[in-house]
């Protein structure tokens, strides 16, 4: 499976971005090592590999920022409006 990152009409993959700007280099392995496995495993991979992938952001807390969370929903309804017809 080819993992595709979400691009922006600017052309921006704020995933990619967000990867490549993690300066902890042991998480940022961690990071790319999952993607790997993703393209691996597709949509069976599975816990605790998967946990890597939540939204494109560092979670701390249980509680998901709500700023995270409404451009998580501006990421998913321009995918939906572009690529789903």
């Amino acid at each position: 499976m080819e993992v595709e990152f979400y691009k922006t009409v600017e052309g921006l993959k704020p995933a990619g971005q967000f990867i490549n700007l993690i300066e902890d280099v042991k998480l940022r392995a961690k990071m790319i090592r999952t993607v790997r496995l993703l393209e691996e495993f597709g949509y069976e991979l599975g816990m605790p590999d998967s946990r890597y992938l939540e939204d494109g952001f560092v979670k701390k807390t249980k509680k998901t920022p709500r700023e995270t969370l409404e451009k998580a929903k501006e990421y998913r309804t321009d995918y939906e409006r572009r690529f789903r017809k």
